[in-house]
């Protein structure tokens, strides 16, 4: 019985690998594409941010043509008041000429602050664009690690459940049944004994039941949590 114990135990590793590798082949295509959605959101970031720069730019061209614009007037009317006669006249147009000085005062004001928003916006992007490139580089890497390793899960799997039929071989129809209905409630079917507890459950053991673990002359389970225990060499 002590043997078939062993051969429990190797069982359970064996199938626990299993379990891993299935996992991983269901896992590993939501995995790539949330490592491609993320890909994607960071160079979507990345383009925001540009066309952020680029309405910056726009509209520094379009009050720098405002403030043109606003200085042809001022040259015109400063060559209209050369030819102005009467004094009402010549007074008007002062005034509208002062209209023309503080609104160009006042565009030269917004191209100063849409020039320093440009600056911070240009550096705001390289910097990010530095950090995006190293981003992309490890986000590609992990991509191309888990389609490498999702590539080799079918052969891996297959050499897991060849080894298993080669385990399953060294142990008897009734206790392969018990270890099969065990571990289709549970996670694992077999345990082992860990200071006078169970090592899953943590339930101290009765001194009997402990002695008759030790042995290892027949299989016993936890009396708490009902897996398989064995003995694991250790007081």
């Amino acid at each position: 019985m002590l043997k078939d114990l062993e051969i429990l135990k190797e069982l359970q590793r064996v199938d626990t690998q299993i379990d891993s590798l299935i996992k991983d082949k269901t896992d590993s295509p939501l995995k790539i594409q949330s490592l491609n959605s993320r890909l994607q959101d960071e160079l979507k970031r990345a383009e925001e941010k540009r066309q952020s720069l680029r309405s910056l730019e726009q509209k520094k061209k379009s009050l720098e043509l405002d403030l043109r614009e606003g200085e042809d007037k001022l040259k015109k009317g400063e060559e209209r008041m050369m030819s102005l006669k009467s004094n009402e006249e010549y007074q008007a147009m002062q005034k509208e000429m002062e209209h023309f000085r503080h609104a160009n005062l006042l565009i030269e004001g917004q191209i100063l602050e849409v020039m320093l928003t440009l600056d911070e916006a240009n550096e705001g992007l390289r910097e990010f664009e530095e950090d995006l490139a190293s981003r992309k580089r490890a986000i590609e890497s992990e991509i191309k690690t888990v389609e490498q390793n999702f590539s080799q899960i079918d052969t891996l799997l297959k050499d897991r459940q060849k080894e298993r039929e080669e385990i399953v071989k060294g142990l008897t129809a009734d206790i392969v049944s018990t270890y099969k209905r065990l571990r289709s409630r549970l996670s694992l079917a077999v345990t082992e004994t860990r200071r006078g507890k169970c090592a899953e459950c943590h339930m101290e053991i009765p001194p009997q039941l402990y002695n008759l673990i030790h042995r290892g002359e027949a299989m016993h389970l936890c009396p708490n949590c009902h897996r398989i225990i064995i003995f694991s060499g250790q007081p």
